[in-house]
């Protein structure tokens, strides 16, 4: 009763709050966008967990202080582009929606007007860390980093806040959380530093009238964690902004001589991609030409291809490789070792190393994961399910093959759909961190914040949106309590 008490509370914060979803079908972006009601009537509260869960301080700090590190390895890997390319060959060759954006990236030609990108573009970075602690070593180990619409920053800042006001005689332990307006002040710092080059030895700035664009999925059941971004530019910044799906970037939408994108009667200064990580935003090559279509103009992106492809799995697998942080980042940066100490082990499943890779994960597939070329939840590939795979031997350089990280377990209470469930669960912590490149300059960098997601100890993805995990905030505890009290 008292579990069930407490889930009714929450549920009241988080309607009262913002703390929410859309549990049917939203209307197509452009009309949410004109009116912010339509196609939210049907919300309900975020999945969550009723308390905020333990978590090791140490592995905490250690995470934090490793987002400027994270953001200096996606920047320079995303302006290598011949280390791209290479890295990301052998998933091209065997993943068709990968091979689309590397094709993206070395033509950067418009379907329609076959203009290839010349203009100088700032790049945006909006990117989340994501790490599990490992129960065995006691140690933080790297999940993934996430450079294309890294969601649930706004959802994340409130459940944070809903924890420390439901939970407030633990307030001293849960870390305030700055995700929200972090990702909002990127966005609108980027929107102000959005500069024409009017090709007369000129460059226009910025007009007042210039807006963000958040390119959405058509039917979007995360609007709240958008919506709350939006809201908070233009309440902390005065920072305009509209939504469009790709489709409708590809209809409505026109570039100008200078490259400027226009939709809607308005001139586009940041293009904000909450969609396009998956091939199921590309059901037809429309939405292939709204892509390029932002491509080509010199609108900056977040992220444009090079950045999107930076936070791809073989990426992700190339960098542990010995040798190659160093070649990226320089053998005395302070980054390659404080990366390095949170690798998990990564193996490649394409040329000399595939033999080595295979037979160790047939051997004891439980102790691995396959993972695709694939964000968005529900794609990765766990234990003896691994095995048809492998033994199959098709298409293996699509993949990349990763040890399966055990953290440990803790009894926790899930709100989801109006209905309370405690169950024994693991987590999975999120740091936010942006950055701002103009003209090789780097103007903005920094952590932002943080998300905690928690799922069921028996669900091998996590993925809140996906529908495996809930929202979560952690309650920060000294080491030694901490492993002591499991």
């Amino acid at each position: 009763k008292a579990t069930m008490g407490c889930g009714m509370e929450a549920s009241q914060w988080a309607l009262l709050h913002g703390l929410a979803v859309s549990s049917g079908s939203s209307s197509t972006s452009q009309n949410a966008s004109a009116n912010p009601g339509c196609g939210l009537e049907q919300a309900t509260p975020a999945p969550v967990s009723i308390r905020p869960t333990p978590f090791p301080k140490k592995a905490f700090q250690q995470a934090k202080r490793l987002a400027h590190s994270a953001n200096v390895a996606m920047r320079t890997a995303a302006n290598k582009k011949e280390f791209l390319l290479e890295a990301v060959a052998p998933a091209a060759e065997h993943d068709p929606f990968t091979k689309r954006l590397v094709d993206l990236l070395v033509q950067g030609d418009d379907p329609q007007a076959n203009q290839p990108n010349t203009w100088k573009k700032n790049r945006l970075g909006v990117l989340r860390a994501d790490y599990m602690v490992d129960q065995a070593t006691k140690s933080l180990l790297q999940v993934e980093i996430n450079t294309i619409a890294s969601s649930f920053a706004a959802l994340a800042t409130r459940t944070s806040e809903m924890h420390r006001t439901l939970n407030r005689k633990d307030q001293e332990h849960m870390p305030v959380n700055d995700a929200l307006e972090g990702v909002a002040d990127a966005l609108a710092t980027a929107a102000m530093a959005y500069q024409v080059d009017e090709g007369n030895g000129e460059v226009g700035g910025k007009d007042p009238k210039d807006v963000v664009l958040f390119v959405v999925q058509p039917h979007e059941r995360n609007i709240f964690d958008q919506l709350w971004i939006a809201d908070r530019m233009w309440e902390l910044h005065r920072v305009s902004t509209i939504r469009a799906t790709l489709k409708e970037i590809a209809d409505e939408s026109r570039l100008d001589e200078n490259g400027s994108l226009w939709l809607n009667g308005k001139r586009v200064s940041v293009a904000y991609f909450r969609a396009g990580y998956s091939p199921d935003d590309y059901p037809s090559e429309k939405e292939w030409e709204g892509r390029a279509r932002i491509h080509t103009s010199n609108v900056c992106e977040c992220p444009d291809v090079a950045l999107h492809l930076a936070g791809t799995k073989k990426v992700q697998q190339m960098l542990a490789v010995p040798g190659t942080l160093e070649g990226l980042l320089g053998e005395e940066s302070p980054h390659v070792d404080a990366l390095r100490e949170c690798f998990a082990g990564l193996w490649s499943l394409d040329g000399l190393q595939e033999t080595e890779a295979v037979e160790i994960a047939l051997a004891n597939p439980k102790q691995f994961v396959l993972k695709p070329q694939r964000e968005g939840g529900g794609n990765n590939i766990y234990g003896e399910d691994i095995l048809p795979v492998l033994h199959s031997r098709k298409g293996l350089g699509g993949y990349i093959l990763m040890q399966r990280i055990f953290p440990p377990l803790h009894r926790t209470p899930m709100l989801r759909n109006g209905k309370v469930r405690e169950v024994d669960a693991v987590s999975e912590l999120g740091i936010y961190s942006v950055f701002l490149e103009k003209d090789g300059q780097v103007l903005v960098d920094e952590g932002v914040g943080h998300l905690l997601r928690t799922k069921a100890a028996e669900s091998d993805e996590g993925g809140v949106a996906a529908g495996f995990a809930v929202l979560d905030s952690p309650l920060l505890v000294e080491d030694e309590a901490y492993w002591a009290s499991l």
